[in-house]
């Protein structure tokens, strides 16, 4: 019994610096979509709105915490994609990285749609949702088992 334990120790130890850079992850990509809304919003002078979805709808204000929300949420779910990936594949970064590519591909669909808002808003929406990716993406897949398992050997 005692060895069962040490084994959970130790696999609970090794699990623990990758669970941090994965947060560490998920909140550098956070930061970077407010960082585009920062420069949008107090540096270019913009208003942002998220543009409706419907003519009965009106677009709606676009404010710090909910820039923050959706992109932890999104870098989130990234992150538990690559962890089932992890459990059903040997090859779980490479499939992750396709994944996370059409993800951020079926993303860009929110900011090119809808009505209400101009060029501006719709390009800071589509920087935001880059930023994201550019951290996410690159990180998440270096930290995925399969890369990490190829590096050891």
């Amino acid at each position: 019994m005692a060895k069962g334990r040490i084994t959970g120790a130790r696999r609970e130890v090794a699990t623990h610096p990758l669970r941090r850079q994965r947060l560490l992850t998920v909140a550098g990509g956070t930061l970077g979509a407010l960082a585009v809304w920062t420069v949008a919003e107090w540096v270019v002078g913009l208003d942002l709105r998220t543009p409706a979805s419907s003519s009965g709808q009106q677009p709606q204000e676009l404010n710090a915490a909910v820039v923050a929300a959706a992109s932890a949420v999104g870098g989130l779910a990234g992150w538990g994609v690559l962890a089932v990936l992890e459990r059903f594949s040997k090859n779980a970064g490479r499939v992750w990285v396709a994944v996370a590519l059409i993800a951020l591909l079926a993303s860009m669909g929110t900011p090119l749609s809808g009505h209400g808002v101009g060029a501006g808003d719709r390009m800071a929406l589509i920087g935001m949702h880059l930023a994201v990716a550019a951290v996410v993406i690159p990180f998440l897949y270096r930290s995925s088992a399969s890369r990490r398992d190829r590096t050891a050997a």
